[in-house]
């Protein structure tokens, strides 16, 4: 059994280099790598430095970190870079570095973090919608109470222990989006253990939802329902970038913004100034 997390993050030239956290029994360790080493030098294993640079394996050590702590970086780099000082790919700070990242793969389309050789996760989602009534199985109810509490270990654990098999059920249904299509919406999950002597079906979805068009609004008198979910309404907000400006107004010549048709002041008395008002509020949906 091989399972773990795989991140991603790119070179100077954007070629993707994956971290790789792995865990599997001790005896299959060397085996498992005698085997990745293989596929990742399949491709110019004659390369410069490729024997001993595009693949490399450290074995955790806890005197130097655990597992988690390893990942978390890698995890960090690729978000936000929250509670990293620097990367040493790019001499940046964690923040911008994280931004280039994300930038980069969305661009490319890349899948930045991945888990593996673990059980699916919308079963878990479904058993925990349902509400534990009529599981009439130990097994199931030890999973179904894992789940509740949020406790996946918890929940793996009783899947081994139990031998327990959860497969989504879905039903047909017409599509709400296309006429004449067949789309298939989840209903529920098909369960066995060791402790049931028939597979369970679990019902943990009643509602169904459709789209359909806002019905039309002949009353004119009274407000009218936003068009879409959104309100683009956005409340004032004081500008942070315009500031008041000062203009000299020369003399002989008409001031602009209000004061057109006003006479020059006489000689000897000081030159008017005319003050340019920032405009009192912004707002998000307008560009001033």
């Amino acid at each position: 059994t091989v399972y773990g997390l795989r991140t991603v993050e790119p070179h100077h030239d954007g070629c993707p280099h994956w971290h790789v956290l792995v865990f599997t029994r001790p005896g299959d360790a060397d085996a498992l790598i005698r085997t990745l080493r293989s596929y990742a030098l399949a491709d110019s294993p004659n390369e410069p430095g490729a024997d001993t640079r595009r693949f490399t394996v450290e074995r955790i050590d806890p005197s130097k970190g655990s597992a988690a702590a390893y990942i978390a970086k890698y995890v960090s780099k690729s978000i936000d870079g929250h509670a990293l000082d620097g990367d040493t790919e790019s001499d940046e700070d964690g923040p911008t570095a994280a931004s280039h990242i994300v930038a980069w793969a969305r661009l490319w389309g890349i899948r930045q973090f991945q888990f593996f050789g673990l059980p699916a996760i919308t079963p878990t989602r479904e058993l925990y919608r349902h509400n534990g009534e009529g599981l009439g199985s130990q097994a199931l109810t030890q999973a179904h109470e894992a789940c509740k509490a949020k406790d996946y270990a918890g929940y793996l654990g009783a899947l081994e222990a139990h031998a327990i098999a959860l497969d989504v059920r879905y039903e047909p249904r017409p599509s709400s989006r296309y006429a004449g299509e067949i789309a298939h919406a989840i209903r529920g999950l098909v369960a066995s253990a060791a402790d049931m002597q028939a597979p369970l079906t679990l019902t943990t979805r009643t509602e169904t939802w459709r789209i359909q068009p806002r019905p039309a609004q002949h009353n004119s008198a009274g407000p009218a329902a936003p068009w879409t979910r959104f309100n683009n309404c956005a409340a004032p907000m004081k500008s942070r970038t315009c500031e008041p400006a000062t203009e000299r107004v020369p003399v002989g010549r008409p001031a602009r913004n209000g004061n057109r048709g006003q006479q020059a002041p006489p000689k000897g008395r000081a030159r008017p100034k005319a003050t340019l008002k920032p405009p009192e509020t912004h707002h998000a949906n307008r560009i001033e």
